[in-house]
């Protein structure tokens, strides 16, 4: 049987950092869709890519705060749209920055980007704090539904995971998942890739443009 924790327990938050650092991938609920986390070298990459059957494709990268980014991200992309980060960190928006040009392959994209999204949630950011940033996906196998619970996990994708991580019974949890919504800030234009949580018409009255 898996160990399952709760994101509320300083003791289980500990476990959780511990199987992370080891180069472990813990299954877990956050602010959007329920997810995988692994810890952001190649390793991580690669047994995230094992266990999601998926060929070589960028993760988006949990970080603790948005001054975190600059890890990632050169200084003057993230001024530029800090009405944005602002406004949405913590929160459902994940935002395509062009990488630094000395972040190794696998995690940057194949035009050399890099997805990076502050989580308003609280178990979350308390593991973050122990991390430049964390891999983050979806826990369905690469072509299928996104489960909207536990129960409803492929147990390949069970199997392969170190630890599951969960809210607190007595936590007002909603069930009622949403992905977060996903800008590409790249081009000369911003482009919604995804409208998830954030809705078009809330990024526009955010920026005061039209997008």
């Amino acid at each position: 049987m898996k160990k399952n924790l709760l994101w509320s327990k300083g003791s289980d938050r500990q476990l959780i950092v511990n199987q992370l650092q080891d180069g472990n991938v813990v299954l877990g609920t956050s602010d959007t869709v329920l997810g995988l986390l692994a810890d952001t070298t190649a390793r991580g990459t690669s047994l995230l890519n094992e266990i999601k059957g998926r060929d070589r494709k960028p993760y988006i990268i949990l970080i603790e705060s948005k001054e975190k980014a600059s890890y990632f991200v050169e200084q003057s992309d993230l001024t530029h749209y800090q009405k944005l980060l602002d406004s949405c960190w913590p929160g459902p928006l994940t935002l395509i920055f062009r990488a630094k040009a000395n972040l190794p392959d696998y995690i940057k994209g194949i035009n050399g980007t890099v997805a990076l999204r502050v989580p308003k949630h609280e178990g979350l950011l308390a593991i973050l704090g122990q991390f430049n940033g964390l891999f983050s996906t979806s826990a369905n196998l690469s072509g299928q539904p996104v489960p909207n619970s536990i129960e409803e996990v492929d147990p390949q994708l069970i199997n392969r995971v170190s630890l599951i991580v969960t809210e607190d019974p007595s936590a007002s949890y909603s069930k009622a998942v949403i992905p977060s919504t996903i800008l590409d800030l790249t081009g000369s234009q911003i482009k919604m890739i995804r409208e998830g949580a954030y809705s078009k018409e809330e990024i526009e009255k955010i920026l005061g443009i039209n997008i």
